[in-house]
C-alpha cells in the first residue's frame, strides 16, 4: 500500500476519532448541566412545598408570597407560585397571577419537566398524608444552552 493511502487512512480515521470525540464530550457535558440544574430545581421546589405547609393549613396568603419571593433572586428562576387543592393560585411571583384558577394537575409526585429552554419544577405540599396543594417554580435553561455553546466554540 502506498505512502500517500495509508496517510490518507491515518487522517481519516484521526478526524473521524477527534469528531467523536467532540460529539461524546459536548453530550457528556449537556447531560452534566441538565442533571445539576434539575437537582437545584429539585431541591428548592422541596423547600417551597415545605415551607409552604404551615401557610397554606393556616391561609396565611402574606408569608405564602414571603415565601415565593424569596425565590425571585435565585440565578434563572422566571416564577414561583404555589397552588392549593382546589386549582386556586394562592401566591405566585408575579402578583397578576394570584386568584387565577391553575390550569395543569395538581402534582401528587415530585415531577421536573423540560421543555425547551424552560425546566419546571413540581413538589406536592402534604400534609398528613394528602396532598393540599402544589410548589411550582420555572428556570429558565437560557444560560446553561450558552454555557455549552460557549464550551462547543472554544472545543
Amino acid at each position: 500500500m502506498p505512502l500517500q493511502s495509508k496517510l490518507t487512512i491515518f487522517f481519516v480515521l484521526f478526524l473521524s476519532l477527534l469528531v467523536f470525540q467532540w460529539l461524546f464530550f459536548m453530550q457528556h457535558e449537556e447531560n452534566v448541566l441538565t442533571e445539576e440544574m434539575s437537582t437545584r430545581a429539585s431541591v428548592l421546589a422541596k423547600n417551597l412545598s415545605e415551607l409552604s405547609r404551615e401557610p397554606m393549613l393556616n391561609y396565611q396568603i402574606s408569608r405564602l408570597e414571603m415565601q415565593v419571593d424569596s425565590l425571585k433572586h435565585e440565578k434563572d428562576v422566571l416564577y414561583a407560585r404555589v397552588v392549593n387543592s382546589s386549582f386556586l393560585v394562592l401566591a405566585d411571583t408575579r402578583r397578576v397571577q394570584e386568584g387565577w384558577i391553575y390550569s395543569g394537575n395538581i402534582s401528587t409526585s415530585s415531577e421536573i419537566v423540560i421543555n425547551g429552554s424552560i425546566l419546571l419544577a413540581r413538589e406536592p405540599i402534604t400534609i398528613l398524608g394528602s396532598t393540599h396543594g402544589m410548589a411550582e417554580i420555572s428556570f429558565s435553561l437560557e444560560a446553561m444552552f450558552a454555557k455549552i455553546r460557549k464550551s462547543r466554540l472554544l472545543f
